[in-house]
C-alpha cells in the first residue's frame, strides 16, 4: 500500500537539504558522493507515503569521514 517513498538528506552543519521521491517498484536510491561533504554530520530520513496520504518516517544520523 505504499504510494511512494520520501527520502530526505540534511547536512546538520550547513543546513543544506535534499529531498527525493522514489516510486515503487524502485527500492534503491544512490546519492552521488559529490553531494556529501567531508567531515559532516547528516540526518537521513526515509518516509513511506501510503495511499491514504499518511507518511511514516524512520530517521538516522551519520557522519562522513574527514
Amino acid at each position: 500500500g505504499v504510494e511512494r517513498y520520501v527520502v530526505e538528506l540534511n547536512n546538520e552543519g550547513t543546513g543544506a537539504e535534499m529531498r527525493f521521491d522514489v516510486f515503487p517498484p524502485t527500492t534503491r536510491l544512490r546519492v552521488p558522493p559529490q553531494f556529501l561533504a567531508r567531515g559532516s554530520e547528516y540526518q537521513f530520513a526515509v518516509g513511506a507515503k501510503g495511499t491514504d496520504g499518511n507518511i511514516t518516517f524512520v530517521e538516522l544520523t551519520f557522519f562522513t569521514a574527514p
